[in-house]
């Protein structure tokens, strides 16, 4: 049985009788596709006082037999030019369209399917009423923006008029309840965040469709229309495909970095631990919490290498003080969470060894019978728990004949590294008059071996990216030339990128744990920030053809590279 579908469209009328326009040809491709098309339009004649078909009914239905497509002619008044009788002909047939599209399913059968497309959101609010009816999705087509067309091409509404506030709250309406949005102009979503809507409206239902070109046609025109011109045929004629002034490009980019500095150097971490009467363990190392979340990952960490229930049974000791603290080489080369992982499983296992130890000396058995599973001393046989770490911690520190605080600690030389691998993918809009560029949306991968915490990472791949778009596009420090002074050795004149430069900035992980890491670890510090900027210089390339072997791309490179490609002409040099 073939799917039905509806096609609303009020003008779509003409598509009949001209034997071609948008939804016609989506017709005729749907009907080569095995779908039922049905195109419901107006039978009043845009613009004239005039109709199709001189006929009161309701609706009346006409082929299109080079398509084999019904086409739905739905009665509404006649009108001359765009005052008010227009809007009573938009009334009309959104009115008499749901009350003919009732009548024609009960005698044609329920639509699959409805698309409703029309420059006015009438059209788009009976598709989304009559979908709800029938019980069926509807597609919304949007091919102009209402209220917005009337805010920026009149002089007499504004943004804060109240019928104007009345039409943005429809059209957010008509966004939130279609169950996608097909856009016939790009920037569609940019549109929807400016308007502050993307919270209601997912990018997931919202497509770009442009109104395209009929191959079928296109090839026929190429074959039978022939312009001759023997300049366009000299092949010795430069010749200048104008593509716009704004243009948009996609770049990629992709890295690799190692995990710390050994082979150059010397690495080592050191651990230790104790176990507190409550049963929780209290951690310290040398490696440094700097603000990127290595307290949080050292405590997961410490929290399965010895068998405890949460990484909240670990209390991480953050202040690094020298005179107490095991040794760390620090917080460089994207090294912590590796190397410490090193220090911290080997610690943990020692930890683990001498609380197994007690507990076989309370219980009379062999250490080798026990293990630690979520903070409880169980039998390996049967699971069977002996006791909690908080009952063996306060009998093994007040046991009057075998007093013991247990505790651990080691350090760890490590004598391997391990590579992250990863890319950027990067979309800009550039502006060629203005030198400007507008980071579109821009996307991270990383291999970066097994997450220890996902969230972390994530928020650790956003700092990088927004480190890497403003290495990319903004920050550069400047100098005096003469004295060697900073000129903009501040966060006024340093120009830091900001959220207001971002887009959205997506995080994506490719999970392969690393086989040198008792944890699956590797680096993830420094690499979000490798791969950003020569995906957007990519991406400006693919836009303009032009190549920049500079950073940062500031409209002052852009102006310079852009003259000498030809693509921007200074008039004054023409006085």
């Amino acid at each position: 049985m073939k799917t039905n579908i509806w096609i609303l469209n009020h003008y779509a009328s003409d598509m009949y009788f001209d034997h071609g326009g948008r939804h016609y040809n989506f017709a005729k491709f749907l009907r080569r596709a095995g779908y039922a098309p049905v195109i419901f339009g107006a039978n009043s004649k845009h613009g004239k006082a005039e109709r199709f078909f001189e006929t009161d009914a309701l609706w009346e239905e006409h082929v299109a037999e080079e398509i084999d497509t019904p086409f739905v002619f739905v009665r509404a008044r006649t009108y001359n030019g765009n005052g008010k009788q227009r809007v009573l002909n938009m009334i009309d047939f959104y009115r008499n369209v749901k009350k003919a599209a009732k009548e024609y399913a009960a005698q044609h059968g329920r639509p699959d399917v409805i698309f409703a497309s029309s420059v006015h959101p009438l059209t788009l609010v009976a598709g989304i009423q009559l979908a709800k009816q029938f019980g069926v999705k509807c597609v919304c087509e949007v091919r102009d923006l209402w209220p917005e067309s009337i805010v920026v091409y009149s002089n007499r509404f504004t943004k804060d008029n109240p019928l104007i506030k009345l039409l943005y709250r429809g059209e957010k309406w008509i966004y939130k309840r279609a169950d996608a949005l097909v856009f016939t102009m790009e920037g569609a979503y940019d549109y929807i965040t400016e308007q502050g809507w993307e919270k209601d409206i997912p990018r997931s239902k919202v497509h770009y469709i442009n109104n395209g070109v009929d191959l079928e046609q296109f090839d026929y025109n190429k074959e039978h229309f022939h312009v001759e011109d023997p300049e366009l045929n000299d092949p010795s004629t430069f010749k200048v495909v104008y593509t716009g002034s704004v243009r948009r490009g996609i770049g990629a980019a992709s890295f690799w970095y190692n995990t710390g500095v050994y082979p150059i150097s010397l690495e080592t971490a050191s651990n230790r631990m104790q176990l507190n009467l409550d049963g929780t363990v209290t951690m310290q190392c040398g490696e440094t919490e700097i603000g990127q979340g290595a307290d949080t990952a050292y405590a997961q960490m410490t929290a399965k290498a010895v068998g405890l229930k949460s990484y909240k049974d670990v209390h991480v000791v953050s202040c690094q003080d020298t005179d107490i603290t095991p040794t760390g080489l620090g917080a460089y080369a994207s090294r912590q969470t590796y190397m410490e992982g090193f220090a911290i499983d080997q610690t943990g296992r020692l930890l683990r060894q001498k609380i197994l130890a007690y507990a076989a000396e309370m219980l009379g058995c062999s250490a080798e019978e026990l293990d630690i599973v979520e903070g409880n001393v169980v039998r390996k046989d049967s699971g069977a728990v002996e006791m909690d770490l908080s009952h063996l911690a306060m009998t093994a520190q007040y046991n009057p004949v075998h007093s013991e605080h247990i505790t651990a600690e080691s350090t760890a030389t490590i004598r391997s590294n391990a590579y992250s691998f990863g890319c950027t993918f990067a979309e800009v809009e550039v502006d060629i008059p203005m030198c400007k560029v507008t980071l579109k949306r821009i996307i991270n991968v990383h291999d970066c071996g097994s997450l220890i915490n996902p969230a972390l990472a994530e928020a650790q791949v956003h700092g990088g990216m927004s480190m890497g778009i403003g290495y990319g596009l903004s920050e550069q420090l400047l100098f005096d030339e003469k004295t060697g002074k900073p000129l903009n050795n501040n966060l006024l004149d340093y120009k830091l990128s900001t959220v207001m430069d971002h887009p959205d900035l997506e995080a994506l992980f490719v999970e392969n744990a690393e086989p040198t890491s008792p944890f699956g670890t590797k680096a993830l510090g420094e690499p979000p920030a490798c791969s950003p900027a020569p995906a957007i210089r990519s991406a400006i390339y693919n836009a303009t053809g032009v190549s920049i072997d500079t950073t940062p791309i500031t409209p002052h490179v852009l102006y310079r590279a852009f003259k000498e490609a030809g693509l921007i002409h200074d008039e004054k040099e023409g006085d």
